[in-house]
């Protein structure tokens, strides 16, 4: 223990330095990366190019990660796959989950990076361990599918829980279907219509197929207690996952820092009850803590 200690107080004493010695005081960076951000999110990208790339230089991870969606998506340069897997593999070595996923999926598509299924499988894992919802799900199809590892049941429904509790909706919906042919001919089909009535809230249209075809083989009682489930766990999920209040601002003329948009769940006629999550924008933006 003690000499891991030693190690990571050398690594953290190294960095310090380093950051010195680029001229970039911690304070320093961090105003950058703000000013980078907020650029980011008003749609200037130029001004979060110049930021960005100059944290990113300095080893910045989030800097890194977001010149590789700039390029990625073409925003404020020409979009640019290569440079794009360039700068999220730096932000992966400094151990950002979501460059990890984004060269599995580079990996896994051929595109940007080299098609191999074995290295898809490798950042998903690294994702995965770290916590990242979706590269678990992406975890769960490889051992479903043995795609770049050999296929297990058992370890892709494992992952596809995992997902499914970090509110990917393709996994609640992989996962009720599990479930309910895990539990055909019905026994208890409460917790499957659970998964799949939370997915059907967040607008998955096969979803919704899917729980009028469960009700078939359920009892009135079973499927208000899949509904009930249903309603907690997204209550639960939604209490965890809240934003933290932040200090008013100063005066009126201050705006508040962009935020990720959310908005309602689907709740169709005679359908699931509302599961409500936050909708997710093709177009992140940056969440700042200040």
């Amino acid at each position: 223990m003690s000499v891991m200690r030693d190690c990571l107080m050398k690594r953290f004493w190294f960095c310090v330095w380093a950051v010195v010695l680029s001229g970039l005081s911690l304070p320093a960076m961090a105003a950058s990366f703000r000013d980078g951000a907020l650029a980011y999110n008003e749609g200037d990208y130029p001004t979060a190019l110049q930021e960005f790339t100059t944290l990113a230089d300095e080893g910045h991870v989030e800097a890194q990660f977001y010149l590789g969606t700039m390029f990625e998506q073409g925003l404020g340069v020409p979009l640019n796959l290569g440079s794009a897997a360039t700068w999220y593999r730096k932000a992966a070595d400094n151990g950002k989950s979501e460059a990890m996923l984004k060269l599995g999926e580079f990996h896994q598509t051929g595109e940007g990076a080299a098609l191999d299924p074995v290295s898809a499988f490798g950042w998903f894992q690294r994702a995965a361990s770290q916590g990242e919802p979706n590269a678990q799900y992406k975890l769960g199809l490889a051992y479903q599918d043995g795609v770049g590892v050999a296929a297990h049941e058992k370890t892709a429904k494992m992952w596809f829980e995992r997902a499914a509790q970090g509110d990917v909706t393709d996994a609640q919906f992989t996962l009720g279907n599990l479930l309910f042919e895990l539990s055909f001919p019905p026994k208890d089909n409460t917790e499957a219509y659970m998964w799949m009535s939370l997915a059907a809230g967040q607008g998955h249209k096969e979803a919704r197929k899917r729980l009028n075809f469960f009700r078939i083989f359920m009892f009135s009682r079973e499927i208000t207690i899949g509904e009930e489930m249903a309603l907690a766990w997204r209550a639960q999920f939604n209490a965890r996952n809240a934003p933290e209040p932040k200090a008013e601002p100063q005066s009126a003329s201050s705006p508040a820092p962009p935020r990720l948009p959310s908005g309602p769940a689907a709740n169709p006629r005679g359908g699931p009850p509302k599961t409500q999550a936050p909708k997710r924008s093709n177009t992140q933006t940056i969440d700042l803590p200040f």
